[in-house]
């Protein structure tokens, strides 16, 4: 039996028609009869639709606009975040891949790395003034299980190398309790 699959041509070409509705209180759409639920639809009984509500819209919505953020600041990258840049790339730290100025969430982190679960935040003179928006935005990586480590500016220009060697610390798995050298 064939099923007609009716979905948007292009979901981010709907998706930014659809950013400056999704503050509305409601959504602009009139609910379609689903298939699936037994309802009738255009391509008749035993169809299949994709479903977008207003919460998947928005989304998709922040999710286009996080991403185009991300690929902006990528483009502005400042000298301190180079010179990170320079020794994180290309797996130089234990073959780990790293990424930068990666969106988690509603969030933009200057270097993650998946594997490793671990983010590394260079602070600038701005980030003196957000502290509360840096720690909400802390804790919201932790929750999902990564490593934050922030440095100064000051101390990837001066002090690069230790820095690096606080990254591979944070990268190796730490011993399990019984295991390793004398246990």
């Amino acid at each position: 039996m064939r099923r007609a699959i009716r979905r948007p041509r292009d979901v981010k070409e709907s998706a930014l028609s659809t950013v400056a509705r999704v503050d509305a209180e409601e959504s602009p759409y009139p609910p379609a009869p689903s298939p699936v639920r037994g309802g009738e639809g255009v391509a008749g009984r035993g169809a299949v639709y994709l479903e977008i509500d207003r919460d998947s819209e928005a989304t998709v919505a922040r999710r286009i606009r996080t991403r185009a953020a991300a690929k902006e600041l990528r483009r502005q990258t400042t000298e301190t975040e180079k010179r990170v840049w320079a020794e994180l790339r290309l797996y130089k730290i234990d073959g780990l891949q790293y990424r930068q100025q990666h969106p988690i969430g509603p969030y933009i982190v200057d270097f993650c790395c998946h594997r490793a679960k671990l983010v590394v935040e260079i602070d600038g003179k701005i980030h003196e003034q957000q502290r509360e928006y840096d720690a909400e935005r802390d804790q919201y990586l932790e929750m999902l299980g990564y490593t934050v480590l922030r440095f100064s500016t000051n101390r990837v220009l001066h002090d690069l190398d230790a820095m690096l060697s606080e990254i591979r610390a944070a990268c190796s798995p730490s011993p399990r309790p019984g295991e390793g050298a004398g246990g």
